[in-house]
């Protein structure tokens, strides 16, 4: 063809159209390049937030359908350019804000005492994970805190095993176990015997080591067994009656019609409460709606006694009242217990004043049982109505023989018996001892009447001999304490605080007029005797949240994913804050790079990937997971799809 030709063509109409449309055209080899222009820092710290909120109170795979209509709406400002999805999402999680937060924690431990509490537990998908929490005082926060340390995935559960995993994890990340002053533990033999457990392994590396049985199992159990003194049907019906409507919406409805009938709209109906063991607090609830409910009860279930052989056991028991009066007995003992109970349950609670309550309880059963509570002599007789008013009127009312009135007083008394006795087995005079804490409030540390230093009972003395102070240094600074310094003046408006943990902080930094830390080694040990575990109910809250949140339709999740949604939950339970007020560190924006694509900061990796339970067709066809380059925004499936066809 000519030269000529072509000149033709090129002057064309058809070919000026055609050519516009190859100018204006993508290359496909764009597709594939990152944008050359890096996210500012408003947009990752909303791109962080955001991951937090989600970690806080939605699924993960969730964020890839909501960011889309964040970007879709938010044009015109910096949420148009929000690139967000699971997979980012969750190395957000893992590899910026969990990493940041455990290098904070890890931090403020340098070189600083704590007591490590520890529990075993299996999740959804049958894994045992082994939970490690430390109490210790922050330096950061100027507070007594307890803060969510690891999970790690176990296999054996032995003692020899558990410690040596502790041991590893304390080693990799530079926590020195000799600093390690107290262990809190659930009671169990392989954590907690004299003999090969963990609690021996951590006595032979830190002989001072001080070890804590859970108070709240413990007071759970002399409950328990408290009650098993009891008819053995009582536990049979107040499990029994909670089942029966739960399974059954019908039978809460003609329940309800029935209650409404007899009340005629005057009080409302309660809902049933099954108890527990691993729930401390629900057996006294569940025995208060049933005898509130007694007569109502009584009356459903003679209606219905013709369909089931459980609801003619149910009703028989019913129609006994002498089960009536020993729930009515056990109800105040119940209460009591389960109100002590809550009050360890508590983030940052006083001590002294729980050991305080704990000793009155004490007393308060041993009054109703010894005539001489302090010495323990002289039984009262059953007889000698000191089983509770309330009970004690409705028997006298009753129209039972006195033999069997008698035999009804007699097993009352052998549970205040049996209550008491198991307190004593239980609660340890290590754990007793920590009443004695009361000493180091403001109050009474500042005050002339105060014990002297040299008190062995005193919890902070032998403290002072384990960590090898100087004693009779720290005793001069125990006396000089309420002498020498006038604290009112070093507080905001001269107002001395209440909270003993703010005063010995301010005692621990306080100056004299060389510029010597005076009272450093006292206030040193004062701080650390509030770090002493009471509890291990923080460990328990740990395995709930692993409960909210690796479900069945979630049991694919991770435990290094999973690691980083507990230690985010946690830090906003401990600060008392929501994702709202969640403050992004410098820290975060700088680790937030293509890196946290590269490896996990965990040892256990993974995302979740498949929010569909785990089943052999599944495990047949895995999920397609997309594997980019680390400089490219990792995309969904859809999006990957669309990129290449």
């Amino acid at each position: 063809m000519r030269k000529s030709a072509f000149e033709l063509h090129e002057k064309s109409a058809k070919h000026k159209k055609t050519r516009q449309s190859f100018e204006t055209s993508k290359k496909i080899t764009d597709t594939f390049k990152k944008s050359a222009s890096e996210p500012s820092k408003e947009l990752k710290e909303f791109e962080i937030k955001y991951s937090v909120s989600t970690a806080c109170h939605c699924s993960v795979r969730s964020v890839s359908h909501q960011t889309e209509l964040i970007a879709k709406y938010g044009k015109g400002s910096i949420l148009e350019h929000v690139k967000l999805h699971r997979t980012k999402c969750m190395k957000l999680l893992k590899n910026v804000v969990s990493l940041s937060l455990f290098e904070e924690l890890i931090n403020d431990l340098k070189d600083t005492k704590y007591s490590i509490l520890i529990d075993e537990s299996t999740d959804v998908s049958v894994t045992k994970l082994l939970c490690i929490c430390v109490k210790y005082f922050s330096k950061h926060e100027n507070r007594v805190q307890t803060s969510f340390l690891g999970l790690i995935p176990v296999i054996s559960t032995t003692g020899a095993s558990l410690f040596s995993v502790i041991q590893d994890f304390l080693r990799e990340n530079n926590i020195d176990i000799r600093n390690c002053i107290g262990l809190g533990t659930d009671g169990a033999n392989n954590v907690s015997g004299e003999v090969n457990s963990v609690f021996s392994r951590f006595r032979e590396m830190n002989p001072s080591i001080k070890f804590v049985k859970c108070t709240c199992h413990s007071l759970a159990l002399c409950c328990e067994k408290a009650f098993k003194v009891l008819p053995s049907n009582l536990e049979y019906l107040i499990s029994e009656i909670p089942r029966w409507f739960s399974v059954s919406a019908l039978r809460r409805d003609e329940f309800k019609n029935i209650f409404a009938t007899m009340n005629e709209g005057k009080e409302q109906y309660e809902k049933f409460v099954t108890p527990s063991t691993t729930r401390w607090l629900v057996r006294g609830k569940s025995i208060n709606i049933i005898l509130k409910q007694w007569e109502e009860l009584q009356a459903y279930f003679y209606s219905v006694v013709d369909k089931k052989y459980q609801a003619r056991m149910i009703r028989d028991m019913l129609r006994d009242e002498v089960n009536k009066f020993y729930l009515t007995f056990a109800l105040p003992f119940v209460q009591n217990f389960e109100s002590l109970n809550a009050a360890f349950q508590a983030s940052n609670p006083d001590p002294s004043k729980l050991f305080e309550e704990l000793e009155e309880l004490r007393m308060f059963l041993l009054q109703r049982v010894y005539k001489d509570p302090h010495e323990r002599k002289h039984l009262w007789a059953p007889t000698d109505e000191k089983l509770g008013e309330k009970f004690e009127f409705d028997l006298k009312r009753s129209k039972l023989l006195p033999e069997k009135k008698l035999e009804i007083q007699r097993r009352c008394h052998d549970f205040l018996i049996e209550a008491i006795n198991q307190i004593d087995k239980r609660i340890d005079n290590t754990t007793m001892k920590m009443k004695y804490i009361k000493h180091l409030s403001p109050k009474n540390c500042l005050s002339q009447m105060k014990p002297r230093f040299t008190n062995e009972d005193l919890p902070f003395v032998q403290l002072a001999k384990d960590e090898n102070f100087d004693i009779l240094k720290v005793a001069n600074q125990w006396e000089q304490l309420s002498m020498k310094t006038n604290w009112r003046e070093e507080f905001p408006n001269s107002d001395i605080p209440t909270d003993p943990v703010e005063f010995w902080a301010k005692v621990h930094e306080y100056k004299n007029a060389c510029g010597e830390n005076c009272y450093r080694e006292l206030a040193t040990i004062a701080l650390n005797s509030y770090c002493i575990p009471l509890s291990t109910a923080f460990v328990e809250r740990v395995f709930s949240h692993v409960t909210n949140v690796k479900t069945k339709a979630r049991n694919r999740l991770s435990t290094s994913s999973l690691e980083a949604i507990l230690r985010i939950r946690s830090h906003m339970f401990v600060h008392d804050i929501c994702c709202q007020k969640f403050k992004v560190t410098d820290k975060m924006i700088r680790l937030f790079t293509n890196a946290i694509y590269k490896t996990d900061s965990s040892s256990h990796t993974g995302t979740e990937i498949n929010p569909q339970p785990s089943t052999s067709s599944a495990q047949a066809s895995p999920a397609f997971v997309p594997t980019l380059s680390e400089e490219n925004e990792v995309c969904s499936f859809d999006e990957i799809l669309s990129i290449v066809f």
